[in-house]
């Protein structure tokens, strides 16, 4: 009788800690989503650059206790990239912020698709373009257009590095299959990545790194017209 009692007892209290895990984890992924969509929509960038860092450490506290929580790492992905790419004009660290941006993102695809993590080791071209255009779908968009924001800051970051460069044509085929799913996913104004990004990256041109810097990029064959680059 005693020996079932325990065992009643040991079985309630597990299931408290477990439902108590799950509400520490949906307030987290709550959190993360909030500050990312919070940063994102804030008006004034004097304040976000001045608040940005604290959130940064705070969502790397948050995957140090829950380190495949895929909407921890895509929005810290997303918040690194934004950072590097933004805010911060020194080269090395741009570098090393854009490394972290990538790498938690592709932490982030790994941990809501296993297929997907796959890709990354995987050195055929074809291979990843026929992968992308069947199973990235409608519910992949926000996560692959992360991925995507942050594989080009990552290039960005190290344009003389051609192994960097290589990858290229795997970020256009993402970024490609993005906007086909949901071209009101993409806002040129506030996205990291655009045409001009592109363009500059595979003229290997990189402009001034200091926010308030902008400059043009002539026009080319496969990119018609004038195109103005702003911190590319």
């Amino acid at each position: 009788m005693r020996l079932n009692s325990r065992l009643l007892i040991l079985a309630a209290t597990f299931a408290t800690l477990t439902g108590c895990a799950a509400v520490v984890q949906r307030a987290a992924d709550g959190l993360s989503t909030g500050l990312t969509q919070g940063i994102s929509n804030h008006d004034d960038v004097d304040t976000v650059a001045a608040g940005l860092p604290a959130y940064l450490l705070l969502l790397d506290g948050l995957i140090e206790r829950d380190s495949r929580n895929p909407v921890l790492l895509l929005s810290a992905a997303k918040l690194y990239g934004t950072y590097a790419g933004g805010f911060v004009a020194d080269a090395g660290r741009v570098k090393r912020l854009s490394d972290r941006s990538f790498a938690y993102a592709k932490r982030g695809i790994c941990a809501r698709d296993e297929s997907f993590c796959r890709q990354f080791d995987d050195p055929d071209f074809d291979r990843f373009n026929t992968f992308v255009g069947e199973h990235v779908g409608r519910d992949d968009v926000d996560a692959a257009y992360v991925l995507a924001s942050s594989w080009i800051g990552w290039l960005r970051a190290d344009t003389a590095d051609y192994s960097r460069i290589a990858d290229l044509p795997r970020i256009e085929t993402l970024l490609n299959r993005v906007n086909a799913l949901h071209r009101r996913k993409i806002t040129a104004v506030r996205s990291p990545i655009s045409v001009c990004s592109i363009a500059c990256v595979r003229s290997r041109w990189v402009a001034s790194r200091s926010v308030a810097n902008s400059a043009c990029k002539p026009p080319t064959p496969s990119m018609p017209g004038r195109i103005c680059c702003r911190r590319c």
